[in-house]
Order: C-alpha cells, then sequence, then structure tokens
C-alpha cells in the first residue's frame, strides 16, 4: 500500500438509523433563507441574498436620511436567523394601525378603508417614521409581505402570550390520528366556553337593567409571600403566605377583598362560606335573585359545603332563586383576576413589604379610580364551621329523581340552580267528585225525614 494511501483520512461512515437533519436539503434552504442568504431551491431557482432596495420618491425623503450602516445594520437585523414567526412579530412592532375617520369615496360603491397604517425603522435605538415604499425596500420584503402583515396588525392575530390557556387545546402529545378523532371534543369544547362567557355578558346585562338582580365572582389570589425582600436567600426559605379572597360585584364594579395570613386561616370551604355569607348580609333585602361565578375548586368552590349554604340562603328566603356558574377549565378568566394583576402590578413597585397592614394599604390604593377596593382583614373567630354545620339538615348522598334515581354529583353539572320552596296553589279539584253510581242507588232507597224517598229529590 502506497503511502499516500496510508496518510490519507477516511470520512467516517454515517451510523445506521441516525439523519443529519442540518445536511438535508430543505433545511439548508430553510437557514439560508432566514438568514438573508443566496441559495438555490430544489426546483434550481436561485434566490438572491437579501440587500436594501431603490431609494423612495416621497417629499420626506426617507432613505437618504439613513446612512448605509443604519441600512445596513436594519437588514442584519430583520435576517439575523431567527424564525419566520419572530420575524413578523419584530416588523409588526414597526406597524401601527389607525382607524380611518374621514372618508372621500369618489363614487358610492368604491370600498372604503377602515385601517391606515404607520410604519418605521430603528434608527439609533428609536423608531423612525417612514413611507411605505421605504419601509419595503430597509426591510427587503415585497407589497404582498406587508399587505400580509397589515391584515395581522388590523386583526390582532400577533397579541400577547396567552397564560390561561387551556392544556386540551396545547397538548402536544396528540399524534395526526389521534388529532382527527379529538376535532369534534374540540370544537365542542371551544362552544362550551364561548356559551359560558355568552352566559355572563347576558347575566351582566340583566344587572344593568334590573334592581332585584345581582352577579357575583369570587376567586382566591395567587399567595403573597411574608416577608418580601429582594434578598436571594428568601428564594430557598419557606415563607409565610398573605391570603388574599375577592368577592367582585359585577353590576356595581365593586370589589371586597378578604385578608389573613396563613396562621389566622386556611383556604377551604369554610373560609369561603364565612366570607360569602359576610357579603350577603351587605345586599340589599330587594336583591331576590343571585348569579355566582367562580372557577371549578374543588376544595373552596365547587363542594357539598358551598352549595348546602347556597341552598339554605334560598329556603330561609333571603333569595328567591341562586343560579351558580362553573367555566371550562383554561376559559375562566373573570373579572377577580382583573383586579388581581391590579394588584400585582401595585406590589411590583415596592421592594420590601414586611407585615400584612402593607398589603392591604397596597391593595386599597391599588386602584386609581372609583369605586376602589375595600378590605376586610380576618381574624379567627370570623370564620364559621359551615363544614361541620350542613350534614345535620342535608343528607350528601342526594338521590336524582329527574334520572330515575342515579346519585347526585357536583362534579357533573355547571350551572346549578336554588330555589325557595313555596307552598302548591294549584286546584287539585277543577269540579265535584264524581260518586259510585251504586252508592248513590243505595242512598236512594232509604227513606228521608218526611217519608218520602231519595228518589224523590234531584239526585244530589
Amino acid at each position: 500500500m502506497s503511502s499516500d494511501s496510508e496518510g490519507s483520512i477516511t470520512e467516517p461512515r454515517r451510523k445506521r438509523g441516525k439523519f443529519n437533519k442540518s445536511q438535508h436539503l430543505k433545511e439548508i434552504e430553510k437557514s439560508a433563507r432566514q438568514r438573508g442568504e443566496e441559495f438555490v431551491t430544489s426546483k434550481g431557482n436561485l434566490i438572491e441574498a437579501k440587500v436594501t432596495g431603490p431609494n423612495c420618491d416621497c417629499r420626506k425623503k426617507c432613505m437618504i436620511n439613513l446612512t448605509v450602516e443604519e441600512k445596513n445594520s436594519i437588514i442584519s437585523t430583520v435576517y439575523s436567523g431567527r424564525p419566520k414567526n419572530e420575524r413578523d412579530t419584530y416588523l409588526l412592532g414597526l406597524i401601527d394601525r389607525f382607524d380611518v375617520y374621514r372618508h372621500r369615496a369618489l363614487s358610492s360603491e368604491s370600498k372604503q378603508n377602515t385601517s391606515s397604517f404607520k410604519y418605521y425603522a430603528i434608527k439609533n435605538a428609536s423608531r423612525v417614521e417612514v413611507c411605505r415604499k421605504a419601509f419595503m425596500s430597509l426591510h427587503s420584503i415585497s407589497n404582498k409581505v406587508i399587505q400580509r402583515l397589515n391584515r395581522l396588525r388590523e386583526t390582532n392575530q400577533f397579541g400577547r402570550p396567552q397564560v390561561d390557556v387551556c392544556t386540551k387545546i396545547k397538548s402536544p402529545t396528540l399524534n395526526h390520528v389521534a388529532k382527527r378523532v379529538a376535532v369534534a371534543e374540540l370544537v365542542v369544547h371551544k362552544n362550551r366556553a364561548k356559551k359560558f362567557y355568552n352566559k355572563f355578558n347576558e347575566v351582566s346585562e340583566i344587572c344593568k337593567n334590573r334592581r332585584d338582580v345581582m352577579a357575583i365572582t369570587f376567586d382566591y389570589m395567587q399567595n403573597l409571600p411574608l416577608l418580601f425582600m429582594p434578598v436571594q436567600e428568601m428564594f430557598y426559605l419557606r415563607k409565610l403566605w398573605f391570603y388574599v379572597f375577592n368577592i367582585h360585584d359585577i353590576s356595581k364594579n365593586r370589589s371586597v377583598f378578604y385578608t389573613y395570613t396563613e396562621g389566622t386561616a386556611k383556604r377551604g370551604s369554610n373560609e369561603v362560606c364565612s366570607f360569602l355569607h359576610d357579603f350577603f348580609n351587605t345586599i340589599p333585602d330587594k336583591v331576590k335573585e343571585l348569579h355566582v361565578f367562580s372557577d371549578a375548586c374543588g376544595g373552596q368552590n365547587r363542594n357539598h359545603t358551598v352549595t348546602r349554604m347556597l341552598l339554605a340562603m334560598t329556603m330561609n328566603n333571603r333569595f328567591s332563586i341562586i343560579h351558580q356558574y362553573f367555566p371550562i377549565r383554561g376559559h375562566s378568566f373573570l373579572p377577580c383576576d382583573r383586579n388581581f394583576s391590579v394588584i400585582k402590578r401595585a406590589v411590583r413597585k415596592f421592594d420590601r413589604i414586611y407585615v400584612p397592614s402593607q398589603y392591604e394599604n397596597l391593595i386599597k390604593t391599588a386602584k386609581k379610580f372609583s369605586p376602589t377596593f375595600e378590605v376586610k382583614s380576618i381574624k379567627n373567630d370570623d370564620i364559621v364551621n359551615f363544614h361541620g354545620w350542613w350534614p345535620q339538615y342535608f343528607k350528601k348522598t342526594a338521590i336524582d329523581i329527574e334520572k330515575k334515581g342515579e346519585k347526585f354529583s357536583i362534579s357533573q353539572y355547571r350551572h346549578s340552580v336554588y330555589k325557595k320552596v313555596l307552598f302548591p296553589e294549584d286546584k287539585i279539584y277543577q269540579d265535584k267528585v264524581a260518586v259510585n253510581p251504586k252508592k248513590i242507588q243505595d242512598i236512594s232507597k232509604l227513606p228521608t225525614s218526611n217519608g218520602a224517598t231519595s228518589d224523590d229529590d234531584d239526585g244530589h
């Protein structure tokens, strides 16, 4: 064997079952497209590299005001290897949409635009307004891309990332077969969520027009730590939690917060019923119909204790009817969550909180406009034992009469109705009760007091 062959280095063979995805032709095209480099497609078409386009001819001279380095910086920022969705998000941040308030149509049949757009470019870390043609040239995009981005901006399809998303919608474990099977279930799932919000809006409108109807929402806020300070060791230490329970009156936009520490009480059904009972005492007597919205947390809101407490409020004639609604999991954004976000923004402005009174004062001043938040500090003797009260008057294993003896389960229903028990008013007899004819014949044979028989009577 020659020395040349001995000194040559053989390329290692690919192991069976392994595949280098980066060497695939499609991946090479994708990487070159994201970096704005020149490449040849699988069909043999040459795609040129992304460069700054021609200057605009507008009166502002947008392109002349930028140097060559600034133009190259814009191109390198857009095509820095980022994926298409991230590139679209960056470009959408440079487009602002405005409503068209004045129309000068040439004819009655001409289509009127409802949106106008302003375009910007980055210069010295700040946005500078440019014309449409300059925006296309600076970012090396076509008119088709501009139209697509404008539609996205008009419909707000690139909004904020959702944080309260349903697990079924975002499940990554479904294969193609399972996804086809789950399409119908997904449609039903979304329709149920939409039905809940439609009902919520319907009840909100009823409360605005009728004074005898009231709707509330209630929920617990995420636990707040005590002590709260920017010390690294606090992350690894056990903390004392500060609990916040909110009841929101939808009709009056009024919110009441019940606050207490971990050493005062727990976060169970007794606490929820105690807070609801205290809030019900402040409701005017003219309110006879109540709608209650809350999430379906089993240990707090969706249990026998809360159900029996609401039922008792109708049985003692405080309310004539109570509706209780539970949303679909993942689609439970209610006014309480909006109130909690206001409080969280206020908490971020403070770097040190030592005592519960600081949290209480912070909640009172978190909302700047009227009506402001009301805060009630809870003590140990404010919590009533509702969990041990209801078994004395109600049965746990109730039988559903409407479903032929099936056992009633609270977790199966998303809308419960509690009504006041009334005595019947319907008349059972519309006419005289019929008497057996043979009995009448026997009675007619008996003599009367004047010696005549009953046959002489009219038969009554």
